[in-house]
């Protein structure tokens, strides 16, 4: 298939609404953030429904701003702005810029992170501050970092804790203030807390619902009119949440996708942790392209703690659109799966879920005759790639194709650049402390934990996205499977973002494929090695 058909498929699907407000931009090769207005009508009658939703205004782009919000009580915007390497706090009211502080030059704390974690009130700005002693830990991706809320008021002046919550070892989230600015809605885990500003008291309004966990996977708080939160209201006691939708979804892309449930054998099963299963989400083309079976490309998420959400995604929807179907794969540590789930995947990365990868892809070559056992590819990103390049070692006459973005490839050597220090012994099953001291023992275990053990095993086809400016995992990491490939000719492509980091921000799809000039490369030599490599004869030079 032609650079250009490729490219512009895939700038078509990155470019269709997503569940986040960003989206890739091809002429700029990047992420852009915008903002969407929706006016709701409430019935006068009965406060909790939704008379009227009139159409949305246009998306307007957020140029320069990490984050901001509007105050309910003045109708006055807070911004959090990034110049010279100076964060700071702009207030805009109707008539212009108000008030302009220098967070940077305040010291009070560390930098704001981009995640939306900040509300206004009329005199006053509330935001999740993270601890950063005596080292700072990496926050991306990371939302379990010990953080608290504080109010920095209009004068400069930054006092303590806003909210005091019991323990010192909490995460907190999506500070929202009510209309008359007399309460704070927050998150704190996947549970919803209410604080009275005037007593300081503390009320879970997760506990009107048995075991809240259970009944929504996620949430994101993203305002609070009265007691509208979300496109939801707060349930009274033994209610259930009436949720409202806004806009029906742009169907464009015509796709069949369905939800596995895998269960793990009993030789499988965790001892510690036994009885849990995981899913998967596989996306086909509605229509082949050709009378023979599909190509399948095994999509593994980073984190590990993270998921693939039954939603749009353009990676996917773009290889569907290329005939390939598609198989998100949510092995145990996902999140959404509970507790235990997590906790399974801890000081088992490289065995547990890359069985359970394999294990899905078992699964659905089983219940879908339509798959082609015999043209199975893999990618994946960060964690992801740590399992892509694990599956290609560990089941070397399995995989036709390994496309890995920034992988984790010997997890010992990647201690000492990472931000995430605390995550490589944790990961591994060791206990961690900021004071710890590498032993020969740690490395040991990491070592025997990574891809790279498994390096000679490797047949398919390899390539490397790396980032030059990741923070999580060096671009060295993949140099070191490179080196090894290379050196046993085996097949090997290489490509580099310089000025890129980890999720490589240039590159559209969530980080998979590049639209710039250079990047255009990249698309194509993604596709490329999936479709040439699951079309030749096994065994053909790369």
């Amino acid at each position: 298939m032609e650079p250009s058909l490729v490219t512009g498929l895939y700038g078509e699907v990155s470019g269709l609404p997503a569940p986040v407000s960003a989206h890739s931009d091809l002429v700029r090769g990047s992420r852009l953030r915008y903002s969407q207005q929706w006016t709701l009508i409430a019935d006068s009658n009965h406060h909790k429904s939704i008379r009227t939703v009139l159409p949305p205004g246009p998306c307007a782009p957020v140029a320069g701003e990490l984050v901001s919000a509007i105050s309910p009580i003045r109708g006055q915007r807070a911004v959090v702005r990034e110049t010279s390497g100076h964060q700071l706090l702009e207030i805009w009211n109707h008539h212009g810029l108000r008030k302009c502080l220098n967070l940077t030059a305040l010291k009070k704390h560390g930098r704001v992170y981009e995640d939306g974690s900040v509300g206004s009130g009329s005199q006053s700005v509330v935001f999740v501050g993270w601890y950063h002693e005596p080292f700072r830990l990496g926050l991306r991706f990371c939302s379990n970092r010990r953080s608290a809320i504080f109010k920095l008021d209009l004068d400069g002046n930054c006092g303590e804790h806003m909210v005091v919550v019991s323990g010192s070892d909490l995460s907190v989230s999506c500070p929202r203030l009510s209309p008359d600015g007399s309460t704070i809605v927050y998150l704190q885990g996947r549970d919803l807390y209410m604080v009275d500003r005037q007593s300081n008291k503390v009320t879970s309004l997760s506990d009107s619902l048995p075991d809240l966990s259970k009944v929504f996977g996620s949430w994101k708080l993203l305002t609070v009119q009265k007691d509208l939160m979300r496109v939801g209201f707060l349930p009274s006691a033994g209610e259930a949440v009436t949720w409202q939708t806004l806009q029906q979804p742009i169907m464009t892309v015509d796709l069949h996708w369905t939800v596995l449930d895998v269960t793990p054998p009993p030789e499988e099963d965790n001892t510690h942790y036994s009885g849990l299963d995981f899913g998967a989400v596989l996306v086909k083309p509605t229509r082949r392209l050709h009378e023979t079976k599909i190509p399948l490309v095994v999509f593994i998420h980073g984190g590990p703690h993270s998921q693939f959400p039954a939603e749009w995604n353009s990676t996917t929807a773009g290889l569907a659109q290329l005939g390939f179907a598609v198989l998100m794969v949510n092995y145990r540590g996902s999140t959404g799966f509970g507790q235990d789930s997590i906790l399974s995947l801890i000081g088992n990365i490289g065995t547990q879920d890359v069985k359970d990868v394999q294990r899905a892809v078992l699964t659905a070559l089983q219940s879908d005759i339509t798959l082609d056992p015999k043209r199975l590819a893999v990618i994946g990103g960060s964690h992801g790639g740590f399992l892509s390049c694990h599956l290609v070692g560990q089941y070397p006459e399995f995989y036709r194709a390994c496309a890995a973005r920034n992988p984790v490839i010997n997890a010992a050597t990647l201690l000492g650049t990472s931000d995430i220090v605390d995550w490589r012994y944790s990961s591994v099953g060791l206990q961690y402390s900021y004071d710890q001291i590498p032993t020969a023992e740690a490395l040991a275990a990491m070592l025997e934990k990574s891809p790279i053990t498994h390096a000679a095993q490797i047949k398919a086809p390899v390539l490397l996205m790396l980032g030059g400016k990741d923070r999580r995992v060096s671009p060295h990491q993949g140099l070191e499977l490179y080196k090894a490939l290379k050196s046993r000719a085996s097949p090997v492509r290489l490509t580099a973002e310089v000025h890129n980091t980890l999720s490589i921000s240039g590159l559209f799809a969530k980080g998979f494929c590049s639209c710039g000039v250079e990047q255009r490369k990249r698309v194509y030599a993604c596709e490329t090695l999936l479709d040439m490599e699951m079309s030749r004869p096994w065994g053909c030079d790369m």
